[in-house]
């Protein structure tokens, strides 16, 4: 039972589909004690696949026309078919343009870590809708700067304002059988 796709929606007295609630991957499924009803632990797209090792698909990636460099945006949609995740095609993101290059080959390298670091480049957090989609949520857009000094005392507060270089290089931990990372 356990890795099968289960959908739960709520449905009104005419047996007529109303709203879908949830949409993951079965865990466990276990009877109750008396016999009668199932206990089922099921999880979410983004945390069921989060343990599976992705190095194939990044080494097979780079493969078709042996490119040295591509876009976040082509890796977050690679990697979201490769996976077959549901996402929003049309939406841009920051840093979508960013160029990523491949430098050494990987051979472990979890789900989990490669969305995370996605999203900490692109500024978003990944979310997945009761639809089973993945969306990556970013924060509103500010259009005026803050000033965060009048919400505190400023006899005992202190305020540093740090600078930092673009970033020009982005590296994905990975192992592999040489010891190398990338």
């Amino acid at each position: 039972v356990s890795n099968r796709k289960i959908k739960v929606w709520q449905t009104n007295e005419l047996g007529e589909d109303l709203k879908n609630i949830f949409e993951g991957y079965v865990d466990s499924c276990k009877l109750d004690n008396l016999g009668y009803y199932r206990n089922i632990i099921a999880y979410d797209a983004i945390y069921y696949k989060g343990r599976l090792n992705v190095a194939n698909w990044w080494t097979e990636f780079w493969l078709p026309d042996l490119k040295e460099t591509a876009t976040l945006k082509e890796i977050r949609e690679s990697i979201c078919d490769y996976l077959e995740l549901e996402y929003d095609k049309g939406v841009t993101y920051f840093n979508d343009d960013f160029i990523v290059s491949q430098t050494a080959v990987i051979s472990n390298l979890s789900f989990a870590n490669m969305l995370k670091m996605i999203c900490e480049l692109q500024c978003t957090f990944p979310n997945i809708t009761r639809d089973g989609k993945i969306e990556f949520l970013k924060l509103p857009k500010i259009e005026e700067a803050i000033d965060i000094s009048g919400l505190y005392e400023q006899e005992s507060s202190t305020f540093e304002t740090y600078n930092t270089e673009l970033i020009d290089a982005i590296i994905i931990y990975g192992s592999s059988e040489t010891g190398i990372s990338s």
